[in-house]
């Protein structure tokens, strides 16, 4: 199975219990879409929370620098950026490691309920110690982080009006965002998803972060007895063992944040670095001589652009102030409380 025709084949709405070996299982973990009721594909809109200098330098251009545009609206920019930061930037250290004690959680209870036995338990429990020590790498991938809410006083608070800053917030079109994260837009008929290989198919996520801890593990524990029934079946299959800890640990690990989070209530766009190199006009890692937001020494890994068209997406702006948190509609240069 080398194109994304076998994504088809094994799409994952309820059809673990489909699944007639390992490697089948496999398939349907890694194409997973069904997160939910709430798919953000099928949003009108989502949301992003930053402060006003950050919005208007590093996410919003204007192509041509006309004084006559100083009064325009956000709106009406010629250019959005969207500037995704590497996972390793981010303040939440334990990023991409919530999922992992989840995991152990449910193996545990599988085995305690006896769905599983002892030398399954232990032979699980050891490939996910392996991938923590060889695999739990994040520096390839990228998050631009939304909300489905447009009027969160806990988000104007921490992230858009925090230190006291004016702040902003971002609208944007959801489903016009994931067809050009995507690069459907740029391929424009020379390429299409049928004859994309799928190692070669860009990793590009939008989904919401789940906070109850309860569904995950509902979720682990339906896949670990089935690759348990399989495995029985047919124990010379084991290397599909260690791909499918493998494929739960990627699926869950940047989607679960531990309930402590919720608050943020955060849908993610998520892409992996290494697999849009063949979207040069969509994406771009800027150099420190170019990216007036960053300061480090090591740019290039710390961001990622994804270029929006105004012809391509819809989006509109507010500025918050950090007394009242009251949204207005920002004009640029214009002062909010």
């Amino acid at each position: 199975m080398d194109t994304l025709k076998g994504k088809e084949r094994y799409s994952m709405v309820d059809h673990i219990q489909s699944a007639e070996d390992l490697e089948s299982l496999f398939w349907h973990i890694v194409f997973d879409d069904d997160f939910g009721k709430n798919n953000p594909e099928f949003t009108t809109e989502l949301y992003h929370y930053t402060d006003k200098e950050t919005m208007v330098t590093c996410i919003l251009h204007d192509k041509e620098d006309n004084d006559d545009k100083k009064d325009d609206k956000l709106y009406k920019a010629n250019r959005l950026d969207l500037r995704l930061t590497n996972l390793t930037k981010f303040s939440d250290k334990e990023e991409g490691c919530h999922i992992l004690p989840v995991l152990k959680c449910s193996l545990e209870e599988s085995y305690r309920a006896k769905e599983i036995d002892h030398a399954f338990f232990d032979q699980m429990t050891c490939e996910i110690d392996s991938y923590v020590q060889k695999n739990n790498d994040l520096s390839d991938w990228y998050v631009f982080c939304f909300s489905r809410n447009g009027d969160c006083q806990y988000l104007k608070k921490n992230y858009a009006c925090q230190d006291k800053k004016t702040g902003a917030v971002l609208g944007i079109q959801t489903l016009e965002l994931l067809e050009t994260a995507r690069g459907y837009k740029s391929q424009e008929g020379q390429e299409t998803e049928e004859n994309i290989t799928i190692d070669n198919f860009p990793t590009v996520l939008l989904c919401d972060v789940i906070y109850d801890t309860e569904i995950i593990k509902a979720k682990v524990r339906k896949l670990i007895c089935k690759a348990y029934e399989l495995y029985k079946e047919n124990q010379e299959n084991r290397k599909w063992l260690s791909k499918i800890v493998i494929a739960m640990i990627e699926l869950y690990k940047l989607r679960y944040k531990s309930p402590e989070y919720s608050p943020e209530e955060e849908t993610r766009l998520i892409v992996n670095g290494r697999s849009i190199e063949k979207l040069g006009d969509v994406y771009s890692f800027p150099s420190p001589n170019t990216d007036p937001c960053d300061d480090s020494q090591q740019s290039n890994s710390k961001y990622l652009y994804l270029y929006l068209n105004k012809s391509l997406a819809a989006y509109q702006a507010w500025t918050v102030g950090p007394k009242s948190f009251k949204l207005r509609e920002y004009i640029p240069d214009a002062i909010s409380d």
